[in-house]
């Protein structure tokens, strides 16, 4: 009973030995943990603070080139105002700009003298009313304001006008009262124009219904004479065929009338008869118009003719202009010379 008892005891206190180290062990690990981690905890934010860094580098790297850039502008800053004070005291002129014009002042003595380079923009195609007959108009704005002017030889619209503040003032009023001239001109032409077309239709017109009377009275007389050819009465065919004949010629000669008076009305104001105006008429009366006034003039030595028949623009589109084709080559045809003076009228030589 004793030597089991011993032994149930020393079992027992083994079995208590053995669990207090398993439980020493299993809680080992529970007292090194808030070391471990403390120690990841600090190897995360070095790790973070690296990745910050780098990030940061990353960004910073732009801003060397943006300093080279800049010091490189200032250094071209400098170089221009190098040279701008160096063109000063060379020429003693500095040009300043600004979005209309350019200032340059120019020395004399003590005294300063503003020259400014202005831009006007004007349409090209109203450049020639600033140029004028032969250059004309250009030359009288430039000597009377005293500024230069340089019309573009290009597309463009700009003109350059180049002195004083009032010379360009002045230069540049005189250029817009000339384009506003032209322009006035023009219309005044076009309105011309307008009131002859005008005038002229009156005028036919008033024989139209004649015209158009002949005409339905001749073919009236045809269709009768066909019938009674038809019918055998040859005799009253032949007598109806006259009729017809001589409405015709009525409708000829009325035609012939109006073209005459449209032609008087339209030149009666050239006296001298060394123009002739053949607007609103037709081809071949046109044609014949001009070979009778070419025979007087030349019978009276006169050296040249100027003949006006018109752009062709109140011509219907898909016709288009047809005296002046028509007169160019009857010109061609006879040999005799001419230039045109604009788009409606030729100067010729006889």
């Amino acid at each position: 009973m004793g030597a089991k008892g011993s032994k149930a005891k020393a079992e027992k206190k083994d079995q208590k030995d053995d669990q207090k180290v398993e439980s020493e062990v299993k809680e080992e690990p529970k007292s090194e943990s808030p070391e471990k981690e403390k120690k990841e905890e600090v190897k995360k934010e070095k790790k973070e603070k690296k990745e910050k860094s780098k990030k940061e580098s990353k960004e910073e790297e732009p801003k060397p080139q943006e300093e080279v850039k800049k010091e490189e502008k200032e250094e071209v800053k400098k170089e221009e105002k190098k040279e701008k004070k160096e063109k000063k005291e060379k020429k003693e002129k500095v040009p300043v700009e600004t979005k209309s014009e350019v200032v340059v002042e120019e020395k004399h003595g003590k005294d300063d003298v503003e020259v400014i380079e202005s831009t006007l923009s004007i349409p090209k195609k109203k450049h020639g009313a600033i140029v004028g007959p032969k250059g004309a108009t250009i030359k009288d704005i430039q000597k009377e304001s005293g500024a230069s002017v340089t019309i573009p030889k290009d597309e463009s619209d700009d003109i350059v006008i180049k002195g004083t503040r009032s010379a360009v003032d002045k230069a540049t009023e005189m250029i817009k009262a000339a384009v506003a001239g032209s322009d006035a001109k023009h219309q005044e032409k076009v309105d011309g124009h307008e009131a002859v077309s005008q005038a002229t239709n009156k005028i036919y017109e008033k024989y139209q219904a004649q015209i158009d009377a002949a005409a339905k009275k001749r073919d009236e007389l045809k269709e009768e004479a066909q019938q009674k050819y038809e019918a055998g009465d040859k005799d009253g065919a032949a007598k109806l065929r006259e009729e017809s004949k001589a409405q015709k010629a009525i409708m000829e000669k009325l035609q012939k009338d109006s073209s005459v008076e449209v032609f008087k009305s339209l030149n009666e104001q050239y006296a001298d008869g060394t123009t002739i105006d053949l607007h609103g008429q037709q081809v071949e009366i046109a044609l014949e118009f001009l070979e009778e006034r070419i025979t007087k003039l030349r019978g009276e030595s006169k050296p040249t003719l100027v003949v006006i028949y018109g752009a062709g623009n109140h011509s219907k589109k898909e016709v288009g202009a047809k005296i002046k084709p028509a007169v160019q080559k009857f010109l061609a045809d006879k040999s005799l010379e001419y230039k045109e003076i604009n788009n409606g009228s030729v100067e010729v030589t006889l």
